[in-house]
């Protein structure tokens, strides 16, 4: 089905720019009304610098990075993004309840978790897939007791499914007959609740 299709096209580019974030261990953005100096940044001692011409730079990390371009698409009216962790160090990065599921989920080996759910209304398909602890992201969460090759979170994705797919009984069996796969109505429940947390971040 095409949503799951976007959503799993959306998931794989996410972990690839995120990736090579990681892999440069961070870079500089500069300081303005939408970037500001991440406080869970703050134990580095070149978080912040300044250029010979006087602009202030600050330390983006993938965590932070994805945070933004998970808000210009909000604001575009696309796909809902959130990286999210049973660990978090910014407390935005909280799971919701379904979050959580997966979460648990990929400590137990599950290499993704997704369902179909109903938001304000509307149907999404929800899909999330691990991320896996590197060397460079012990820079920042080893104090956590994080070890390379542990499950450090989770990118987790809400696409809209597009009118003539929810309608049609044919794409409702399709998602019913795969493992894995939950169907939530109402719009109740942590599902719910995380769309309204991310759209506030």
């Amino acid at each position: 089905p095409f949503a799951r299709q976007w959503a799993q096209t959306v998931v794989q580019r996410d972990v690839q720019y995120l990736m090579w974030n990681v892999r440069h261990g961070g870079v500089y953005a500069q300081v303005d009304r939408d970037t500001h100096p991440d406080p869970y940044l703050s134990h580095f001692a070149e978080r912040d610098i300044v250029t010979p011409s006087g602009r202030h730079l600050t330390l983006i990390n993938p965590s932070y990075m994805t945070r933004q371009v998970f808000k210009i698409a909000r604001e575009r009216n696309t796909v809902l993004g959130h990286v999210t962790s049973l660990k978090p160090l910014d407390p935005d990065n909280k799971p919701d309840a379904w979050e959580a599921r997966g979460l648990e989920n990929f400590a137990h080996g599950a290499k993704e978790f997704k369902a179909v759910v109903t938001l304000d209304g509307k149907r999404y398909y929800r899909f999330m897939r691990p991320l896996l602890v590197q060397q460079s992201c012990l820079r920042c969460h080893a104090n956590q007791g994080y070890h390379v090759g542990d499950v450090r979170g989770a990118i987790s994705v809400a696409v809209p499914i597009p009118r003539s797919f929810a309608s049609d009984a044919r794409f409702g069996g399709l998602l019913g007959g795969v493992g894995g796969w939950g169907v939530v109505g109402g719009g109740g429940g942590g599902a719910g609740r995380g769309r309204r947390r991310v759209r506030r971040r």
